[in-house]
């Protein structure tokens, strides 16, 4: 939770997309600290992990594996995400639904 927080700009824009749905998660660094804190009080044991990146000029495209443990045993896949950054800060986050298969 920290490193995503310390790379946020203070207007960060945090977006989730399914199909043509889009929803803004969080818009500021306070309101996306606040969510990520419920997150993982809600779920302790995530975790994610970045499985491949790209640049392309102001812009990073990852895929992340996400886990989490649950009776035991562990679930998760990964995910699509792009981020812009801008004078070395994200400005706006986009995380892609349903998750892709893991490379």
């Amino acid at each position: 939770m920290g490193a995503i927080l310390a790379l946020a700009s203070d207007g960060i824009r945090w977006l989730s997309i399914a199909g043509s749905d889009i929803v803004v998660e969080a818009s500021g660094k306070d309101q996306l600290a606040a969510s990520m804190k419920d997150y993982f009080a809600s779920l302790p044991s995530a975790r994610a992990e970045v499985r491949s990146s790209i640049a392309s000029g102001t812009f990073v495209h990852t895929i992340e594996k996400a886990s989490r443990t649950s009776d035991g045993s562990e679930h998760g896949g990964c995910g699509a995400a792009t981020d812009e950054i801008v004078d070395g800060k994200i400005v706006i986050g986009w995380q892609l639904q349903p998750a892709c298969e893991c490379p």
